[in-house]
């Protein structure tokens, strides 16, 4: 019997909570400040990185503002530790979406494209270039291919992009990643593809949360040189190998890339915020009834 009446206080005790406004209000407010610094920082530090700061300060601002209104009710005190949560973690996974994911569509959107390069020429004349069309000789030279294995397994792939001439000095390079098998194959992107005659620009983002994969291309490029006597400058240009008609697909994979991660972020967050909740609206109840 005394069972039974526990199980029916903690239903009624988890309905009560469920249905307060103190349990929404920890809830759905950090679920909405967790999503606007997401996309803040995401869409807009390029642009503007101290309005993404300002907004960081304000919801910290009232995340303390929470804390000492904990006198006025006890449901301020979950809201303020959801709050900071949100704000904190809202904040480096904004940055970290920007640095990983949405700085590269911004990139290729700033950057020229460039037609009827020839790839014998300097990079030098191209490397504001976000999208470069070569002339319809040019190709990717797979059997001068090389690879260089990081720590984490993956093979940072390069191979010369050649057109008629015989230059031993390579200024521009294919590349991709797990697309080769260490020296003389090269199968990523449309390297295999006759018709293809363009490559998309790699670019490095501000690698404050992620590695910079220039440096793994730029040791793949160095075994290339050695293993093939070739020339290359301190400063090629990878690209990734496309048909020109393709030339976007690297600005569209981070868009799809950043709202992924900003959709299952959101949502895995909404759980964590919700649990919070759960578990501390109705604690903090219970310590304003002792106070009462």
């Amino acid at each position: 019997m005394q069972a039974w009446k526990k199980q029916v206080t903690n239903a009624d005790r988890i309905r009560a909570a469920l249905e307060t406004s103190a349990f929404l209000r920890a809830w759905l407010v950090p679920c909405v400040v967790y999503l606007l610094l997401v996309l803040l920082y995401a869409c807009v530090f390029m642009q503007a990185p101290l309005v993404c700061g300002f907004f960081s300060f304000v919801a910290f601002v009232a995340t303390l503002g929470c804390a000492l209104c904990y006198a006025r009710g006890p449901a301020m005190l979950p809201l303020s530790l959801s709050l900071f949560v949100a704000t904190v973690m809202g904040t480096l996974f904004g940055l970290y979406c920007y640095d990983s994911y949405s700085i590269y569509p911004m990139f290729y959107g700033n950057a020229r494209t460039y037609d009827n390069v020839v790839a014998s020429e300097p990079a030098a004349a191209v490397a504001d270039a976000g999208k470069v069309v070569f002339t319809s000789e040019s190709y990717v030279s797979t059997r001068e291919a090389a690879g260089y294995v990081t720590e984490s397994g993956n093979m940072y792939c390069v191979a010369p992009v050649r057109d008629s001439a015989t230059a031993k000095t390579i200024e521009f390079w294919a590349a991709g990643v797990d697309c080769c098998e260490g020296l003389g194959t090269f199968t990523c992107d449309s390297a295999a593809d006759s018709e293809a005659h363009a490559g998309a620009v790699i670019f490095d983002g501000l690698d404050a949360f992620t590695t910079s994969r220039r440096s793994y291309y730029q040791k793949a490029r160095a075994k290339a040189v050695a293993e093939y006597a070739l020339l290359s400058p301190a400063e090629p240009l990878y690209v990734r190998w496309v048909e020109t008609s393709n030339l976007n697909v690297l600005s569209t994979q981070y868009k799809v890339q950043a709202v992924i991660f900003v959709v299952v972020s959101s949502a895995v967050f909404a759980g964590a915020f919700a649990a919070l909740a759960f578990v501390m609206v109705p604690l903090s109840a219970l310590g304003g009834n002792k106070r009462q």
